[in-house]
């Protein structure tokens, strides 16, 4: 199978699945008018009904979502996978589906008749495939703080085997510690260790330094055409010496070399602004729209589990959860 980026590869799945407590699957519709890959993780709903457990299904961690690998008449594809994906639900007691559409593979367009689509957010990337990322992409405000980081004498390495996941992990955790990162981006130190047996060859850390004082590090994932900023901490006490800047910027530098077309640096809400300034100040676009999609596909049992859950919120989804 030709998986179009990391979040669709079954041991990325599987390993994010097993960070969630949760069960996964992998659907796969090969029909005659094509071929359409689709990841989930599968939740068990917080209620019975009628003494029996139904689940709704969620993109993993990422961005994902149905995908059509190849197709001869793209209509009678959508059309086949909606109704045999309607069959598979009901036989595997499956209700509802929150779907993650990758912002640069734009799946949500194929998609967008099936599922009630909403803008969520920007995602941002910086363009590889320029002649000169510094001069061609990145702002002036940045440049020069690459330029200072460099005159501070700070250096970038490129962990490809995990040696330094002690040492990341614990900047991480002083950053989610400052921060007040909600529940969805802390993880076990075991966890972190088990990207580099699941995902082989296609993570690394990358490590800015001063001094031989560690002041930024950041965990990147890699698959296909596309490099991804992953998981990040920085030392707050040495913001001045810029290392995440250049660290950046020499991530960039090499997966031009290696090939990559975008490096992907995430989404922002925009009420992140200093987040969204940071990001949009190594790139002159304006990045790709991410969209999530959602839909019943058992009108009856959803409307009995949202009835039992008398704190619903009416904008979430599923609205048992909220």
């Amino acid at each position: 199978m030709n998986y179009p980026d990391i979040y669709y590869l079954p041991e990325w799945l599987s390993l994010y699945a097993r960070s969630d407590g949760e069960d996964y699957g992998y659907y796969t519709l090969q029909a005659i008018n094509g071929t359409v890959i689709y990841p989930y993780v599968k939740r068990k709903a917080p209620y019975l009904v009628e003494d029996k457990q139904y689940y709704d299904i969620i993109t993993p961690y990422g961005f994902n979502g149905p995908y059509i690998v190849e197709c001869s008449n793209k209509g009678k594809l959508l059309q086949t996978f909606d109704t045999d994906f309607s069959v598979y639900c009901e036989q595997n007691d499956i209700i509802a589906e929150y779907v993650r559409f990758s912002p640069w593979l734009k799946n949500h367009e194929d998609f967008c008749r099936l599922y009630s689509i909403r803008d969520n957010k920007r995602t941002i990337a910086i363009d590889l495939t320029v002649a000169d990322i510094l001069a061609d992409e990145i702002k002036s405000k940045r440049r020069n703080e690459i330029r200072k980081a460099q005159k501070e004498g700070v250096s970038i390495s490129l962990d490809f085997h995990g040696k330094s996941t002690a040492e990341f992990y614990g900047l991480y955790q002083n950053t989610v510690n400052k921060n007040g990162i909600g529940s969805y981006y802390q993880f076990p130190y075991s966890f972190v260790q088990e990207h580099f047996s699941a995902i082989i060859n296609k993570v690394f850390i990358a490590n800015a330094e001063i001094d031989g004082r560690l002041i930024s590090s950041s965990i990147f994932i890699h698959h296909g055409d596309n490099l991804h900023y992953h998981l990040s901490a920085n030392d707050y006490s040495a913001v001045k010496y810029q290392g995440n800047s250049l660290l950046l910027y020499e991530v960039a530098l090499w997966g031009k070399e290696n090939g990559f077309k975008h490096l992907h640096l995430g989404g922002v809400g925009a009420a992140d602004k200093s987040l969204m300034d940071f990001k949009m100040s190594f790139t002159h676009s304006d990045g790709f729209p991410f969209y999530v999609g959602t839909k019943v596909r058992n009108e009856g049992v959803y409307n009995a589990l949202a009835k039992m859950h008398s704190d619903s919120k009416t904008n979430y989804f599923p609205v048992y959860r909220g």
